[in-house]
């Protein structure tokens, strides 16, 4: 099916974009750049916001939110947990997650793209590759927030709707 990504939201740190009226066909790909850069890319499959964040070398948090504010993807980036990557460090090269339907967060399912001329806009990511997630979510913490509720953090992120049917 396809998405409107009208009101979706990029979160970079305390930085965050609300993407403009763009139909995504399913099973196609877009380019999400700022403004200021987006006839650098030569193609149509393309969209700007306003305002772009930045995302550095020196990490980040990246979160993908729909318009009803569910969160569809999140990153911790942080250039030191993919190795000796020091060619890459002046900026210029994708970083591209390697299995779509791994959704755990875990940084063993991203990598800088291996593609040679530093990405791949608008096409399959060049490092598109099964990784299923093998490793069982677990609590990281839990902290009580008043009452009888409880704030629960996981290792990854988890399906709520599995908790509450099996819980």
């Amino acid at each position: 099916f396809d998405i409107d990504l009208k009101d979706w939201k990029i979160s970079v740190n305390q930085t965050t974009a609300t993407l403009n009226n763009y139909t995504l066909p399913s099973l196609d790909y877009v380019i999400l750049c700022s403004s200021t850069e987006i006839n650098q890319f030569n193609s149509k499959k393309k969209t700007a916001p306003s305002r772009w964040p930045v995302i550095t070398n020196s990490g980040a948090s990246m979160v993908l939110t729909s318009p009803q504010g569910v969160v569809s993807d999140a990153l911790q980036f942080d250039l030191t947990k993919w190795g000796d990557q020091s060619f890459k460090e002046d900026g210029g090269w994708s970083f591209e997650i390697i299995d779509q339907s791994n959704r755990s967060g875990s940084a063993e399912n991203w990598s800088f793209t291996g593609n040679l001329h530093g990405g791949t806009p608008a096409e399959i990511n060049s490092n598109s590759a099964s990784n299923p997630d093998k490793k069982e979510p677990s609590i990281h913490y839990i902290k009580p927030i008043g009452g009888n509720s409880f704030k629960i953090s996981f290792t990854e992120p988890v399906n709520i709707e599995l908790l509450r049917t099996q819980g």
